[in-house]
């Protein structure tokens, strides 16, 4: 019936301290793993992006090729791609329906959110490199005209 008086409720400074340093050690090990995540993720997404652009681009070339009877070195011009729009400069007798290389619009850098596309002399799809040896981070994506490559621009990422 007596009442102790050292009876205490709580959690002593070293209980605290130890708990305090686990969860250090496990955010310290945690962070850079989720870092490498997000930078796995939009590398994944700017390959499948890229892939997807280079197939329209593709498509925008034989529909050309068949229907236009152009010549099968030539690719959309880097204003077609920039407007979308396939049949203005390119082939005429693509339909309406056909013009558009993609139909909700050129996909946005997964690095840089941009949707822009910069004319580029260098080879990079399959380097993913930036668009030019000075780097153009307002641009999103790289278009070489002579090849038809596309790739994201990765600039101050570096090659991946």
């Amino acid at each position: 019936m007596f009442k102790l008086l050292n009876e205490q409720k709580g959690f002593t400074l070293v209980e605290i301290l130890m708990v305090i340093v686990l969860i250090s050690i496990l955010a310290i090990v945690a962070v850079p793993q989720f870092m490498d995540f997000q930078f796995d993720a939009k590398k994944a997404k700017a390959k499948e992006l890229g892939a997807n652009l280079r197939n329209a681009i593709a498509n925008a070339k034989a529909i050309a090729v068949l229907r236009c009877n152009k010549n099968t070195n030539l690719w959309p011009t880097l204003a077609d791609i920039q407007d979308n729009n396939v049949k203005t400069n390119f082939c005429d007798k693509i339909t309406e329906s056909e013009k558009a290389l993609i139909q909700a619009g050129l996909p946005q850098n997964p690095f840089n959110r941009k949707a822009t596309v910069i004319n580029s002399a260098l080879s990079g799809a399959t380097n993913y490199n930036s668009c030019a040896d000075t780097s153009d981070a307002g641009t999103g994506w790289c278009y070489n005209t002579s090849t038809g490559e596309i790739w994201a621009n990765v600039s101050g990422i570096g090659t991946w």
